[in-house]
């Protein structure tokens, strides 16, 4: 174990940095519960849902397994959560279903057995050099036709720029989220890939409507969604600007 994957460990291990993460997501939850970010959980899920039935699942940084259990209720035939905390694997084992629903207390950074058709993960690869595990992932664990599937932070956007500096107890040492270099990386590594943006106007709209309102769905996110719809649709220079983006990449069938 490398000394950054031990200081993660230490973080949700012992640290207790997701119960901290978790205060600041309920005190600004209209960025989470707005209809822009509702828009694309629904994208997510229904991605999921349409490739799932049938199919063999890795979910990387499983947390305690809720996720994973979801996945494997959408018809999946196997589903393999993995994770570095043990204080999370030691949860998710209580929703294991021998053979069907497994889990285990693995670093993604070491070598993962198995060949999957979907690769997911959520907030995962922004705490880990992401690089080679995303290389080893697609070339040696995913199916030929198969999709890896991620939510993960940009940080180009200022207000994410003050998340990540006045929220340093929330994060782990080493984490970092995506810039425009780590996007323009992901499409010239992988020949199919498709980046879909998340929150621009509604992100620091939801920071302030947390605080007046309480009602995530009001006037002010609802025009925020349309907004920033049009803006992911039409302006693609803004997108590291965002707060979030859905990583989808498609192995093709045949090599070329």
């Amino acid at each position: 174990m490398d000394n950054r994957t031990k200081r993660e460990k230490k973080a949700y291990d012992a640290d207790n940095i997701n119960e901290i993460n978790s205060k600041w997501h309920i005190k600004f939850s209209h960025v989470y519960k707005c209809p822009n970010t509702i828009r694309y959980k629904k994208i997510f899920y229904a991605l999921i849902r349409a490739n799932i039935p049938g199919k063999k699942v890795l979910e990387i940084g499983c947390g305690r397994g809720n996720l994973s259990q979801q996945l494997f209720s959408f018809g999946a035939n196997y589903v393999y959560g993995i994770d570095l905390s043990e204080k999370f694997i030691s949860e998710a084992k209580n929703k294991e279903i021998p053979g069907k629903l497994e889990f285990s207390n693995k670093d993604v950074v070491g070598a993962v057995e198995g060949l999957f058709d979907i690769i997911c993960g959520s907030g995962i690869l922004h705490h880990i050099n992401y690089k080679p595990v995303l290389n080893h992932l697609y070339s040696s664990n995913l199916t030929p036709g198969g999709l890896m599937i991620f939510r993960e932070p940009l940080g180009s956007n200022l207000f994410m720029k003050l998340w990540f500096a006045l929220g340093k107890k929330a994060h782990t040492p080493d984490e970092r989220p995506f810039y425009k270099k780590d996007l323009e990386w992901l499409k010239n590594t992988f020949r199919c890939v498709d980046i879909i943006p998340i929150n621009f106007f509604s992100f620091p709209a939801g920071i302030l409507s947390s605080i007046i309102f309480s009602n995530a769905d009001n006037f002010i996110m609802q025009l925020c969604d349309k907004i920033d719809y049009w803006i992911a649709k039409n302006i693609k220079l803004l997108h590291p600007n965002f707060r979030q983006a859905l990583i989808i990449i498609k192995k093709d069938i045949t090599p070329t």
